[in-house]
């Protein structure tokens, strides 16, 4: 008898378990989360294929961030592209859910006026009083050694943590120059694994300082991006920066901005990375070297 109770017992546990797992617990709200610039007709279409995916997977809305916080500054294309996520909402049964007053990054908000950004802080500066204005007197510069790779052996340029493949990759290039009367120039990074084309730097400064770092560039055939890091010793990107750079370039100045924190020395590291397939002819770079407050290195150029 207790044998025909147990199993009995079981067998009614199952069914109830059976019983839950079989049920279906339909979610009433189920979106996706959609963000757009809606720039190009590609933005629209783009959306056009989200929203039939998830028609198709039984979403019911869309979360829609837009730029709708900054309506007044948009264009009348815009609008009508806006007009086209709406009927593309409808055509798939989605509810819009518009996202407004968005926090993020304060992007909106600096759309209207990039004065009302935070600023960073800068402790213990110092200021003179002169005529009853007091007047900001800048720290020295900090001191980058041989910014316009003058100072060489072979080619190798001194005072530099490292640049990548001297002799192979990273060449002091005569006959392309900025000021002074070399440069160094980067060429075939691309037969490499990972193609680096890099020069790195560690720089002294003072915490919770603005700092410039100015890189003159010149670049033959290339593809891809040029990148400005400013780092912390640790490894902390305080400043990675990527600029479009035309494939074939005379010298051009690039900017870089950075406010070191609690930091007393920052690394400068200008890399280039390749993508396999996608390079040309050979890059040469070069720099120049400025005055306070600015710190200007001149690092790699590429192309």
């Amino acid at each position: 008898m207790k044998k025909r109770i147990a199993i009995f017992l079981c067998l009614l546990g199952a069914a109830v378990v059976g019983r839950v797992l079989s049920a279906v617990i339909v979610y009433p709200n189920r979106w996706v989360f959609i963000t757009s610039g809606l720039q190009t007709a590609k933005d629209v279409e783009d959306i056009r294929e989200i929203a039939r995916v998830g028609s198709e997977h039984g979403l019911n809305g869309m979360v829609l961030s837009v730029g709708l916080d900054r309506m007044d500054l948009q264009t009348a294309a815009y609008f009508g592209r806006l007009e086209q996520v709406k009927q593309i909402a409808e055509q798939y049964s989605l509810e819009v859910i518009p996202q407004i007053f968005s926090a993020g990054y304060g992007g909106s908000i600096i759309a209207y006026n990039r004065n009302l950004a935070e600023g960073l802080p800068v402790k213990d500066a110092l200021f003179v009083v002169r005529n009853g204005v007091a007047w900001l007197e800048p720290d020295p510069a900090p001191k980058i050694i041989n910014g316009g790779f003058e100072d060489y052996s072979g080619n190798q340029a001194r005072g530099y943590s490292f640049h990548d493949r001297p002799g192979e990759v990273s060449f002091i290039d005569k006959e392309n120059f900025h000021s002074g009367a070399v440069s160094l120039g980067f060429r075939n990074f691309e037969n490499f694994q990972y193609g680096h084309a890099r020069v790195m730097q560690e720089v002294p400064v003072r915490p919770f300082r603005c700092y410039r770092v100015t890189v003159w560039v010149k670049t033959q055939g290339l593809k891809g991006d040029l990148k400005i890091q400013i780092l912390s010793t640790t490894g902390r990107a305080m400043a990675p920066l990527s600029f479009s750079a035309p494939a074939t370039s005379d010298w051009r100045k690039l900017t870089a901005g950075v406010n070191t924190s609690g930091e007393e020395k920052i690394r400068l590291d200008e890399p280039i990375r390749p993508v396999a397939g996608l390079w040309g002819p050979g890059v040469t770079k070069g720099a120049e070297t400025r005055r306070a407050p600015a710190a200007n290195f001149a690092g790699p150029v590429r192309s």
